[in-house]
């Protein structure tokens, strides 16, 4: 679970995760400069944090392939926060 700094409710895991873009990249199998294009079109709802820096939520993800007709999700692949080295 994950804390949500303006109000303090806790928000389910799986609605927290924030997935980068050659994440993303990687779960749909396409360039990182694809993903990059949806976002700029308005296609994919990603949050910018720097000039660079881009996170797209996990449930934004699911539902834009869902919608694209790409295939349902049943068995992403494994992303996430990353591990200690």
């Amino acid at each position: 679970m994950a804390k949500n700094g303006n109000h303090g409710e806790v928000i389910p895991e799986e609605k927290a995760l924030l997935l980068t873009i050659p994440e993303v990249a990687l779960w749909v199998r396409v360039h990182t400069k694809t993903v990059y294009r949806w976002v700029q079109d308005g296609k994919l709802k990603a949050f910018k944090f720097g000039p660079r820096l881009y996170r797209v939520e996990k449930r934004a993800l699911e539902q834009f392939i869902e919608e694209s007709g790409y295939w349902p999700i049943h068995n992403p692949p494994e992303v996430g926060p990353r591990k200690p080295s």
